[in-house]
């Protein structure tokens, strides 16, 4: 889990979500592990994700 030090807002309106999802979806691609879920709350987010060795 991931909040903000003050518990502020750290998505302001869709647009925040909607970039913060882009960047995640580029990192999926970057790194090798599996997304099985996640959940964006306003001041905080979840994945639930599984990690694989890198390869030699």
């Amino acid at each position: 889990m991931q909040r903000h030090t003050e518990r502020k807002q750290i998505f302001r309106d869709n647009l925040d979500r909607k970039a913060f999802l882009s960047k995640l979806a580029d990192s999926l691609s970057t790194y090798t592990v599996n997304l099985f879920s996640y959940v964006l709350m306003g001041n905080h987010f979840h994945l639930l994700i599984e990690t694989h060795p890198s390869a030699p």
